[in-house]
This record gives C-alpha cells, structure tokens and sequence, in this order.
C-alpha cells in the first residue's frame, strides 16, 4: 500500500511541477514577460501547488542560472 501512497505522491509533485514548468516554457517562448518575472511565476506556482521550499529553491536557482539560453534562442528564432 505504501507503495502506491509513494507513486500517488510523486506524480501529484510532478504533476504541479509540470503545470508550473509548462506555464513558465510558454512564457520564455512567447516573451509576453521579463524573463525574471517568467522565473518569479514559476517560483510562485510551485509554491501555490504545495512544493517545498528545497524544490522549489531548486527550480528557481536552476532558471535563473540557465534560463538565458532558452531565452536568448527564442528571442533570437523571432528575430
């Protein structure tokens, strides 16, 4: 049983870091915002979908140091 308990738990977290991470790609595709902003609603959605403060500090540290490059192809590819 706890097996299932562990697999229900863990899709439900990827299921709302998938949520927060799709929203967050479709921003840096379209430009519609700053890219910190962009970074700042992927943080606040995951933190509005119960993630804890380790992932979502990992999730957020990893956009802001590598985020650039996704953001400069698209800006570039809409050149």
């Amino acid at each position: 049983a706890s097996s299932n308990v562990g697999r229900f738990n863990l899709l439900s977290v990827m299921s709302a870091y998938s949520v927060a991470a799709v929203f967050h790609d479709y921003l840096y595709f379209t430009g519609a915002v700053s890219r910190k902003l962009a970074d700042v609603y992927f943080y606040e959605l995951l933190q509005d979908s119960g993630s804890n403060f380790y992932n979502r500090f990992k999730g957020y540290l990893g956009v802001r140091l590598f985020g650039w490059i996704a953001w400069r192809n698209h800006r570039k590819q809409q050149a």
